[in-house]
């Protein structure tokens, strides 16, 4: 899968991976569900902050 595919999927999905647990070991980093994985913020209609721990 290339990587702007899994971004996509994810920005299209995050509801449901909001209910799918981190498994990369980033929790540490605040991040509470594989939706974190990919964005920091997704608060703000229209203004998505991506996270790029997907990306290592």
């Amino acid at each position: 899968v290339d990587v702007r595919e899994a971004y996509r999927f994810a920005i299209a999905n995050r509801n449901v991976l909001s209910y799918i647990p981190c498994y990369c070991g980033c929790l540490a980093d605040g991040h509470t569900s594989n939706a974190s994985c990919y964005l920091k913020d997704f608060s703000t209609p229209g203004n998505l902050v991506f996270d790029r721990m997907s990306l290592n």
